[in-house]
């Protein structure tokens, strides 16, 4: 069984006169340390934003997989972002 902590799957976001994410797929794991880096007006805010739920996706799934223990169950989205993309535990 594969226990991601988050998983983004075919999610777009389009405004008006761009489409800073197209079909992005991505999968953490527990233990993994990830990076989001590109150029200026890539999408990685508005990656971030969907993440965090101050967006919402024109399409596509983000499930944010919370686990029960003494170190998470008790944290507020942000608390969790922070943990997962810092690569704090």
């Amino acid at each position: 069984m594969n226990e991601y902590l988050l998983k983004i799957e075919h999610l777009n976001k389009t405004y008006n006169d761009a489409t800073p994410l197209k079909d992005v797929n991505l999968t953490v794991n527990p233990g993994e340390v990830i990076s989001v880096i590109g150029p200026s007006d890539t999408g990685k805010s508005t990656l971030l934003r969907m993440i965090n739920r101050l967006e919402n996706a024109t399409f596509g799934k983000i499930y944010l997989k919370i686990y029960q223990s003494n170190d998470i169950c008790c944290m507020k989205t942000h608390q969790i972002l922070y943990a997962l993309f810092s690569g704090a535990t």
